[in-house]
């Protein structure tokens, strides 16, 4: 009996958890991504997150625009997925970047994957990926829609443990 309650406890706490960073909204400079998370991991993660943007947003006619300046390989991956797939990619880049310290022009934050798609307004992109040996997750807020996945590792391989689960707004 006390076993049962232990495991009933631990699921709880787990779910509260896992609650409480799918209802948090992301800031802006919010780059969250686990450094714990194998490479292979992370890019099975990236490939899905893509797939999901694609289904959401309209290849060849939106710009994403990432609200972080994150090279991890979820990031790298995700956004080499998405310009492949049709999107245009803003990036932002790091605010103390030796590369721009080294001209007399004023830094500029916003690089844009193609010039004509530097001043059209983009779809805001934050995220944040975590996880534990065999169990991760990524969040995703895509302009007003907040969405979180989740993922097991089995057979060597990390899937899906569900659906994407959109936060409705109130």
């Amino acid at each position: 009996m006390r076993k049962r309650s232990l495991v009933t406890g631990a699921l709880i706490a787990l779910v509260l958890l896992n609650s409480g960073c799918v209802i948090q909204p992301l800031q802006p400079e919010d780059a969250l991504v686990s450094k714990n998370i194998d490479l292979e991991i992370k890019q099975a993660m990236a490939k899905d997150t893509a797939a999901q943007l694609s289904r959401l947003f309209a290849m060849g006619k939106t710009t994403l625009d990432f609200e972080q300046s994150s090279e991890d390989g979820f990031s790298t991956e995700l956004k080499k997925l998405l310009r492949q797939q049709g999107f245009a990619v803003k990036e932002r880049m790091p605010k103390e970047s030796p590369a721009f310290n080294l001209s007399s022009s004023p830094p500029t934050t916003d690089i844009a994957s193609t010039t004509e798609t530097a001043t059209e307004p983009g779809v805001p992109i934050s995220y944040t990926v975590d996880g534990s040996s065999d169990f991760y997750y990524v969040h995703l807020r895509a302009g007003e829609q907040n969405l979180t996945r989740t993922y097991v590792f089995t057979n060597s391989e990390v899937v899906p443990a569900g659906h994407w689960v959109k936060k409705e707004q109130r």
